[in-house]
């Protein structure tokens, strides 16, 4: 869906073998991986717990090979928030948890993180063209895993008889989710530390819920309203907002002593 669009954007100045390489990460191998977990028997709140651990993952991959070191107060607010995680969904399903399902949706996340990595380090992210190059260069390896996973046969045939629905959501998918969200993210992160942004990949489990509520009439229990607004605490805590946090519980607390 995403390969058109190299017509209309140039590429860039940086090695076409960087695009490669980054766009193996980030929108082949990490996907494929991920796929695969996803389609384990691992039940749905412990899949979206182990989901978040990508966030340690990309920070973890800052530390090592972008010798980033996150502050104490973005650890424990990722900590925080994390904790939020798990209450909010491992309260509402069965946990399930596989080994071969686990193991995958770990390498995935560790992929994702290489892949944020070597998108920092080579610079690609700036703008538009560099998001669609990556896509594209992604295009030849994602094919591969197909015929890997399902075969030829099976891949050429899933193209061929794709349905109406399936190909407007992929539409969507490709404009605003592939290029517009990862523009970006990627721009973000060419702005700031990966400890400072990754945070924030946290509040998915809520913007998930929101459109839940809204449009499938799910309801939240009161246990669940409140691990969401202790994962928004967590993300606030590690942007360094903890100082008028600390100051209004002294506050409080002397007005009770």
């Amino acid at each position: 869906m995403v390969l058109p669009f190299i017509f209309f954007f140039p590429k860039p100045q940086n090695n076409f073998l960087q695009y490669c390489l980054c766009g193996f990460f980030l929108f082949a191998i990490y996907p494929f991986f991920l796929g695969v977990g996803l389609q384990s028997s691992l039940g749905a709140g412990m899949t979206s717990f182990f989901l978040q651990t990508q966030v340690f993952f990309i920070i973890l991959c800052g530390v090592f090979f972008l010798k980033e070191k996150p502050t104490w107060y973005q650890l424990i607010g990722i900590l925080i928030s994390f904790i939020g995680i798990y209450f909010m969904k491992a309260s509402s399903t069965a946990m399930e948890a596989p080994l071969l399902g686990v193991l995958f949706l770990l390498a995935s996340g560790l992929f994702l993180g290489i892949g944020v990595v070597l998108s920092k380090k080579y610079q690609l992210g700036k703008n538009l063209a560099d998001v669609v190059w990556l896509s594209a260069a992604s295009t030849g390896p994602l094919l591969l895993a197909c015929f890997i996973a399902e075969g030829p046969q099976t891949t050429f045939e899933n193209i061929i008889h794709i349905s109406p629905t399936v190909f407007v959501c992929l539409i969507v998918t490709s404009l605003f989710s592939i290029i517009w969200a990862t523009y970006l993210w990627l721009t973000l992160l060419q702005r700031v530390s990966i400890a400072a942004t990754t945070p924030f990949m946290l509040l998915v489990p809520i913007f998930v819920s929101i459109p839940s509520i809204l449009f499938l009439g799910e309801k939240l229990s009161l246990f669940q309203i409140a691990s969401g607004l202790m994962i928004i605490l967590g993300v606030i805590f590690a942007q360094g907002f903890y100082a008028p946090l600390l100051a209004m519980g002294l506050r409080l607390r002397k007005k009770y002593d």
